[in-house]
């Protein structure tokens, strides 16, 4: 992109005006689109919404008040996925810009308080967030780490699961085993109890059986009406937050479901989905070793 100089030998009169209320018109273009610049040259950028100038390198041009620029937002994050803007009341109509590592984050904005709204986000993000005010330019950034799905939670459930093909009973699904390990392939510690345990339905069985590592008591028969098949779900409240590395399953014959989300909250209110898994035909109430068994037959997956 070239840009026309205005020399010396120029006057005032000899730049174009339609008007008394005219204005030059400099050349416009992303950060991407800077030419490689000659001392002297000035262009405005619309990637900062900034003019510029070059003497050795392309830099904002010096002079702007800082009445003409937004405060800095004071951001910090107390919960998974959003942002808390404690100086919100400040700005009068502010319009926020969210990036991680340069890249734009959608978002939504209520109040105070931004959500991420890709919650396929993994772990702690380095969070950009910079603020434009009506009548006044883009501040500088401010920065908070903000906590994706990070596998640590006091809560976890299977949800929204898909009834078996060959399911014994069309409606319902029975388990005998549902487990939490902090271990991958079943191994450390088995989380929680039989007392912490609950479904939210159950027919003539006891929930706390679930918890058991042998046998094969009838623990969990799903609701099949009137809530949805996928609305069922069997939860352990941890207590503290804990991480889970490993879930295991087993079904009373084919009575059985053929997938599954893994599902950890903080509250027993907001819940996020972690792991999406697939139960083939041949691992129902077998030793099959695909996915992984254990000894026992429980089928193990690896959520993280």
């Amino acid at each position: 992109m070239a840009l026309t100089k205005i020399t010396s030998s120029m006057t005032d009169d000899s730049i174009p005006e339609t008007s008394a209320n005219g204005a030059l018109k400099l050349p416009v273009g992303t950060t991407a689109q800077r030419p490689a610049g000659v001392a002297g040259d000035l262009r405005y950028n619309s990637t900062t919404e900034l003019m510029e100038g070059y003497t050795t390198e392309w830099q904002q041009v010096s002079g702007i008040p800082a009445e003409y620029i937004a405060t800095p937002p004071s951001v910090s994050s107390s919960d998974r996925f959003t942002i808390d803007v404690s100086n919100v009341d400040s700005y009068k109509n502010p319009t926020f810009d969210v990036t991680i590592g340069g890249a734009e984050t959608p978002n939504t904005v209520s109040g105070g308080t931004i959500t991420l709204t890709d919650t396929t986000l993994q772990g702690s993000q380095s969070v950009d967030v910079r603020v434009a005010d009506t009548g006044v330019l883009w501040s500088a950034n401010s920065a908070t780490d903000v906590d994706g799905l990070t596998p640590v939670a006091r809560y976890w459930r299977i949800h929204n699961m898909v009834n078996g093909a060959s399911t014994g009973n069309a409606a319902s699904v029975l388990f005998t085993r549902f487990h939490l390990y902090s271990g991958e392939d079943g191994g450390g510690t088995q989380l929680g109890s039989g007392s912490a345990i609950s479904v939210n339905y159950t027919y003539a069985y006891t929930p706390a059986t679930l918890f058991q590592v042998t046998g094969t008591a009838q623990g969990w028969y799903t609701q099949s009406s009137p809530v949805a098949f996928n609305e069922n779900w069997c939860q352990y409240d941890l207590g503290t937050a804990q991480e889970v590395k490993s879930v295991g399953m087993r079904f009373y014959s084919n009575w059985h479901i053929e997938s599954f989300d893994i599902e950890f909250s903080d509250d027993g209110v907001n819940w996020y989905v972690l792991y999406s898994g697939v139960i083939p035909e041949a691992y129902i109430n077998t030793s099959s070793a695909t996915p992984q068994t254990d000894s026992n037959g429980l089928v193990l997956w690896n959520i993280q």
